[in-house]
């Protein structure tokens, strides 16, 4: 599987020996993985595992997820803005949205005004939550 890298992927254990194998995986897509992951193994004296009748095999399960956040939706406005449209000076008016958690896991969410102009001229609320 293209997705799955395996580290080492050969070596010779000392008796009483042990080694840390590192599996990785990594993926562009949305996907549900389950491939089997064979480990083949025989004695030290049979280099690159050559003669195949001294070979043994074991066979661990890997299970991986990967996803993809998909979380915001605007009700209303089919362009994802909250018009104020032209306020008088001192005015308060109230804007509402929704948003909706399409995936398959909580996701957290959190406002953010960049522009120190305007970061004191808006409220929301909840500022953030999961």
């Amino acid at each position: 599987c293209p997705e799955f890298q395996v580290k080492p992927t050969e070596g010779v254990l000392p008796v009483g020996g042990s080694a840390i194998v590192t599996c990785y995986f990594n993926t562009i897509d949305e996907q549900v993985r389950e491939p089997n992951l064979h480990i083949d193994f025989s004695d030290a004296e049979n280099e690159g595992l050559a003669v195949a009748t001294r070979v043994q095999r074991e066979s661990v399960a890997i299970k991986a997820e990967a996803y993809q956040i998909k979380y915001v939706n605007f009700e209303g406005d089919e362009t994802g803005c909250l018009d104020f449209g032209s306020q008088r000076v001192g005015a308060t008016d109230r804007q509402e949205m929704v948003l909706a958690n399409n995936g398959k896991y909580p996701v957290e969410f959190g406002f953010v005004v960049r522009k120190a102009a305007t970061r004191d001229l808006f409220t929301v609320e909840p500022a953030e939550g999961v």
